[in-house]
């Protein structure tokens, strides 16, 4: 939830370039542009001999220390879009050793290659150098009054994404001193516009909540969602993104109305658009929500939504059928209607054996816990059914999907919980079967359980 997509690099081209009265400048513009249109187009052939071609003019040229630092620039580019990264980083050390020979220091190009090398050293890994690199790039932007055309605020998140594992609260302070517009740095009067606010907003709330500052990351997230609603945009799919975080929240503080108003605004954004995946899981948070406050009717239309939009989407025998059906049949039981419920988790049942059958889709779609709760239920409602015969294979099918999950490990106090509820239900079965030696061994495996679950409490 919390990962975000790497940075595109953002070419710096003309612009920096000082003017020379001599036959070289004209030369080597026009080579330069013609590296660049070729660049553009994907032709990274012919952008490579164009650019190494401005690079011998640009070595030829009174004053050309701007051409060539702007040419080796572009050489990185050309070499990181064909894969030699290596390369890449060298030709763009070069542009910013060059750069920083000019007379007027600090000056733009040197800001702008700075954050080109920072974006480079992040794609290849090197996140220690990276995060040195981009902050000298801050800095120097800083130094200038200037946010380059916003890359100050691009430098700013690159930098927070590699600082965010191990720094968690130093990041979240650099983003909101960035947010604020640097208030101690002299002559620098900017502030980021609602697009740059909104990524560092987030990623700040993102690691607000990663620290259980719920309350700071709702204020957070509520000033982001005023500042949308101002300017009447949407920005998907960041709005969604801080909605959902925004629910989670206050979920997290137990405050569900809020939780459930906030849901109910992501359906509306969602529904301005086609049928998702994403929809279908918002229907099934809003029915969960509904379903804990005991609003069943509520509950089973949202539930209803979701399985039709699964149909709209051709989802029918997926994973999130499964569990929208299971939970759906959850419903069912708590409204007394055996025979839906039973129907409902018949569904999911034969869903979630698929998924534990095949070996394909096993490793990826299949969910023991889920599968195992599942079963459980449907194992109860035969129970209740008298239908004992029936109810059996469902409860043992279910502490058999326990065990076999990589999460079953008796460190986990709600597998434990859950490995009780299969255990004990097998006991009550087949004692109410007249079947007490099959019991005992269920009976003895309970209580050993009860007594590690009791230790880890």
């Amino acid at each position: 939830m919390f990962n975000f997509m790497p940075f595109k690099l953002m070419m710096i081209l003309a612009g920096f370039f000082l003017v020379s009265r001599f036959v070289y400048a004209d030369d080597w513009q026009s080579l330069y542009g013609k590296a660049t249109l070729a660049y553009q187009s994907g032709d990274y052939e012919a952008a490579y001999l164009a650019v190494n071609q401005a690079i011998t003019r640009a070595e030829q040229a009174d004053n050309g220390q701007s051409y060539l630092a702007s040419s080796y620039n572009l050489l990185a580019f050309i070499q990181s879009a064909n894969n030699q990264l290596t390369t890449a980083l060298t030709s763009v050390q070069t542009a910013v050793k060059l750069a920083e020979t000019l007379p007027q220091q600090p000056n733009e190009q040197v800001a702008a290659f700075l954050f080109n090398q920072g974006l480079l050293l992040q794609q290849a890994g090197k996140n220690t150098q990276a995060e040195s690199v981009l902050s000298r790039a801050i800095a120097c932007y800083l130094k200038l009054g200037s946010t380059g055309g916003g890359k100050l605020w691009q430098a700013e998140l690159a930098r927070a994404q590699i600082t965010q594992f191990n720094q968690a609260k130093q990041t979240i302070a650099n983003l909101a001193h960035a947010l604020a517009g640097y208030p101690q740095t002299q002559a620098f009067e900017h502030i980021p516009n609602i697009t740059a606010a909104t990524e560092l907003n987030l990623l700040k709330a993102q690691l607000e909540y990663k620290q259980q500052a719920y309350v700071q990351a709702i204020k957070t997230l509520e000033q982001v969602r005023i500042s949308f609603k101002h300017a009447q945009l949407a920005f998907k799919p960041e709005h969604t993104a801080i909605l959902e975080l925004l629910a989670n929240s206050y979920d997290k503080l137990k405050q569900f109305e809020q939780s459930a108003q906030v849901r109910s605004q992501i359906l509306a954004l969602n529904s301005m658009e086609t049928v998702s995946m994403v929809k279908v899981m918002q229907l099934n948070e809003l029915a969960l929500h509904h379903q804990q406050k005991a609003q069943y009717q509520q509950a089973s239309e949202f539930y209803q939504q979701a399985l039709n939009a699964l149909v709209q989407l051709g989802q029918t025998g997926s994973v999130e059928q499964a569990l929208i059906l299971g939970n759906y049949a959850s419903v069912k039981l708590n409204q007394d209607d055996l025979q839906a419920a039973q129907v409902l988790f018949e569904q999911s049942y034969l869903l979630h054996k698929k998924f534990a059958l095949d070996p394909k889709a096993k490793s990826s779609n299949f969910k023991p816990i889920d599968a195992s709760r599942t079963a459980g239920y449907l194992g109860s409602v035969y129970y209740r059914l008298r239908e004992y015969s029936k109810a059996e294979p469902a409860f043992l099918q279910a502490l058999a999907w326990l065990d076999s999950s990589e999460k079953a490990d008796s460190k986990s106090v709600l597998i434990a919980l859950d490995n009780l509820t299969a255990l004990d239900n097998l006991t009550a079965l087949y004692t109410s079967w007249g079947k007490s030696n099959k019991a005992r061994p269920f009976q003895r495996r309970a209580r050993q359980l009860k007594q590690t679950a009791d230790n880890l409490k």
